[in-house]
């Protein structure tokens, strides 16, 4: 919508500055200054817009973010699902996406603590979500994890720390 009055508005001036060349040659020079005049405050505004884009970006800061009842399991082949709880907390944005920060580490045993572990790798997985603010949902994600990534390491002995490091945050629709 506002493109369109952005171009009324245009085609408006330029009409109106044509009509004055016409009815008053003499006044070139009063138009030229017009015009620069307008091309500077349209590229203010132009660029004025782009940051409030890019503001609205991630307006979800990370501590209204809440993944929980994290767990991950072998589903077939080099297939692992990575299940657990989403919540959006903010009173005001959708939840469009979530960046994860997943941190694979080799364990002695199932039961052992992360620091008695060794880390193998990292991934960084962007997770779609569409959840409404004031909103909790289940999620579900098949990673496929190579065996460049995990080495040899057996399912049992796979340990993962997932953080949510961005949110993607748009206003109510």
């Amino acid at each position: 919508m506002g493109f369109m009055i952005g171009v009324a508005a245009a085609l408006l001036v330029i009409f109106l500055l044509a009509w004055l060349t016409v009815k008053n040659p003499g006044a070139g020079w009063i138009v030229s200054i017009i015009a620069l005049i307008l091309v500077i405050i349209a590229v203010y505004f132009y660029f004025q817009e782009d940051q409030r884009v890019q503001k609205q970006k991630s307006l979800i800061p990370l501590e209204q973010i809440q993944l929980s009842n994290i767990s991950h399991q072998l589903a077939y082949g080099n297939y692992y699902k990575l299940t657990g709880k989403l919540s959006n907390k903010s009173s005001r944005y959708r939840l469009q996406a979530i960046d994860l920060n997943i941190i694979f580490y080799k364990c002695p045993d199932p039961e052992s603590t992360l620091s008695q572990c060794h880390k193998i790798n990292s991934l960084q997985h962007t997770l779609r979500t569409l959840l409404d603010a004031q909103k909790s949902k289940p999620i579900e994600v098949y990673l496929l994890l190579n065996d460049e990534l995990l080495g040899d390491v057996s399912a049992d002995k796979l340990r993962w720390q997932v953080d949510v490091v961005y949110g993607l945050g748009l206003d109510r629709l």
